[in-house]
């Protein structure tokens, strides 16, 4: 088990390794949101996150194949269930977007905390 000052000297080992890091805490801009979409992609959860993305290009290729079949439908019975399947397809896709975005939320808040953890270590380290 690693003790408080073990760590405090191994953040400081790591902060002197870091080029431009000064730059890095004095630009807090965020980024587009191409670059936060993307970033979904890179992380501990990549082949979740992209079976999800595959998940959802089905569910919609799905529910845009029941409205099809919605519409050409004259049993009013068929039509409720190829209406139903539309809906239930459609309510799946818009699930997996909340979730992308809490996912993109997540990253954008860890970066703060990273960010934070940083300009508190260079306080310590100008401190002591």
């Amino acid at each position: 088990m690693t003790t408080l000052k073990e760590l405090d000297s191994k953040i400081k080992e790591a902060l002197e390794r870091q080029d431009g890091l000064d730059e890095a805490l004095a630009d807090p801009s965020e980024q587009g949101l191409l670059t936060m979409a993307l970033e979904i992609f890179a992380g501990k959860r990549r082949w979740l996150n992209a079976y999800a993305m595959f998940l959802g290009v089905v569910f919609t290729a799905a529910g845009i194949f029941c409205m099809v079949r919605f519409f050409q439908s004259s049993d009013v019975r068929i039509m409720l269930m190829w209406g139903f399947g539309a809906a239930g397809l459609i309510f799946a896709v818009a699930a997996l977007k909340l979730w992308f975005w809490m996912e993109m939320q997540t990253n954008s808040v860890l970066r703060e905390v990273k960010r934070l953890e940083l300009q508190v270590a260079r306080l310590a380290s100008k401190q002591g």
